[in-house]
This record gives structure tokens, sequence and C-alpha cells, in this order.
């Protein structure tokens, strides 16, 4: 019906959105990796001998509901960049689970086009992989940095891949009598979330929030938050865990969350600090991401933030450091 404000994203849209979801499917199952990466488009420029380039571009399922890029997506892109350097580094015979995942930020936020994340292996701290990286536009305009620690491990056949992920080629887009029951629950979760989002005189689209279908709880108090997001296949990684940008990303989006309900609602972010204790399980219920500012003066905003499962474990820990905006 002409001037209705309830309609469903355009059939075109959806299709596009299938199309990702297909094709995400497809490299997850050959490269590994986990899906949401693969969902978000990641994709290798150059890696070897301690060196990993990996690029991200603009699609409704990296950016946020004001059209810029989602600090989960950024999170994505520098986990995968700063482990693929690691791991070119330390051979097939291991894997690298993130330890500490940190990220500066130049300038925020990111400007919508392609984002270069270039990371170089460093060296060692005891069985710890460490690696640093550079965020630029692809014109070369530095945007940030970005600093990890990955523990090296001994590869298993649960988690181990014969190839590094950027030695297998790129596959066409899965069908339908293709999937797995998992990959089937993966496609149906995010199609719905999309199908789902109401068109406002605004033109909403897809995001990644509401793609992920997470959802702010009513806070306490100003200055704090509360993010539930719901877990599933659509967050797996290859070894069947919630894939580890995934929960930094909703760590840091909770943080934000909660700077911009202080008294001082416009900020600026400045750097991010994860610490991973232990990966998250998608069949754990809903994720939950828990943010409180504990200092807030004339110039700077720190807020330490969390994400728990169901059970109450804390999966990721950390803090943001925001920048206050003057007002006009």
């Amino acid at each position: 019906m002409r001037g209705t404000e309830t309609s469903a994203p355009v059939p075109s849209e959806m299709a596009r959105l299938d199309q990702a979801i297909l094709s995400g499917l497809a490299q997850a199952r050959s490269r590994g990796g986990g899906f949401p990466a693969q969902f978000s488009g990641l994709s290798y420029e150059v890696v070897g001998g301690g060196e990993c380039t990996v690029r991200l571009g603009p699609a409704p399922q990296v950016l946020d509901q004001g059209r810029s890029f989602a600090a989960a997506a950024i999170a994505m892109l520098c986990d995968y960049s700063l482990s693929g350097a690691a791991r070119s580094r330390v051979g097939r015979a291991a894997t690298t689970p993130t330890v500490t995942l940190q990220i500066e930020y130049d300038v925020w936020p990111f400007p919508v086009s392609d984002i270069v994340c270039r990371s170089v292996f460093r060296g060692w701290l005891g069985q710890l992989a460490t690696t640093t990286a550079t965020l630029e536009t692809s014109a070369g305009a530095r945007l940030g940095s970005a600093y990890g620690r990955f523990l090296v491990q001994e590869r298993t056949t649960a988690t181990g891949f014969s190839r590094y992920p950027w030695e297998v080629r790129s596959e066409s887009p899965l069908t339908l009598s293709q999937l797995t029951a998992p990959e089937l629950q993966a496609r149906s979760f995010l199609l719905s979330r999309a199908a789902s989002i109401k068109k406002g005189p605004a033109g909403d689209s897809p995001s990644y929030e509401r793609l992920y279908g997470i959802v702010a709880e009513e806070s306490a108090r100003p200055g704090s938050s509360r993010l539930l997001q719901p877990t599933g296949a659509h967050l797996a990684n290859r070894s069947g865990l919630v894939y580890g940008g995934v929960t930094a990303g909703l760590m840091v989006d909770a943080c934000l969350r909660a700077a911009a309900s202080g008294p001082s609602p416009s900020s600026a972010l400045l750097s991010s600090n994860c610490t991973f204790l232990r990966p998250g399980r998608i069949d754990q219920g809903d994720l939950l991401g828990l943010a409180d500012v504990t200092f807030g003066g004339r110039r700077l905003i720190c807020v330490n933030g969390k994400v728990i499962d169901a059970t109450g474990t804390c999966l990721v820990t950390g803090e943001t450091l925001l920048s206050q905006q003057e007002s006009a």
C-alpha cells in the first residue's frame, strides 16, 4: 500500500542480503575463519612472512544505524588481520586464539569507504605472538592502529585446517539444497531479522545491530548500558563457538552506549582494549554486554565493559576511552 511505514525491505535489497549470506556460508565452509567474518565481506590482499593485509568494504551488515561503520565490524577487521599475521608466521600446525585486542582511533566514525588493515608480526612474549597494524583508507589516509596478542596452540582435528584460509580459492555462493542444518539456521535468522525491519519516514534499512538482533535494555541509571545479543549458528567460528570479533564488538558497543547515556552524549571513540577470557558457546543463550562509565571529565570519558553469557560467565572484559565533544 502506498504511503505505508511498515513495509519490509524491498526485494532487491533482500536478494542482495541473501546472496551475501550464501556467499559467506560458502567461504566459511571452505576457508574457516568464522561465518561473521565471511558474511562481513572481509578479504585478504597480502599474506605471508608475518604480514597480513585485509580489506573491508561498506555494506549493510557492517554499518550501524547511523550508516557509519559499526565498532563491531572494525573489531572483526582488526582481529582478522592481526591473527592472519600471526598465523602466517607460526605455520599451519598451530591455532592462534585471541588473548588481547587493542584498537586506537585517529578518526571516528570512520569514512564510509573501503578500510584496509595492514598487520605485521612483531615478536613473542612467552607463548604469545604479538602483532601490530595500521588502519587506512584505500587511498592511504591513516585512520588508526591496532595491537593483538595470540596464544599459539597445537592444532587439533576439531579446529585445524590443512591449508591457510587465504590459500583456499573463493567459492561460489551455496544453493539452498546444499545448506546444512546450522547453515539453514544462520540464513533463517538473518533473513527473518531483515524482514522484520520496518521502514520509517527516514527509510530505515538493515544494519549490523538489527541484523544480529542486538537489543538495548533500559538502563537503571545514566552512564550504564545493557545490550542483549542472541546466539546461534550465525555467530559461529570454525570451532562452533562464538566468533571472538563479535564478543569484542558487543563490549565496545555497550561502552559507546553507556557513554552516550551520560550527561554529555556527544563523544568520539579514542581507543578500545579487550581481553578474551574464554570463548562463548552458541548454545548458551543470549550474550549480555554490560558497561559503566568510570570517569567522566571535561575532556575524557572512560568506560569499563564486559560480555557475559546466559550462565553469568565472563567472556570478554575491557575498557574504552572517548573524548568529549564540545557543545556548539
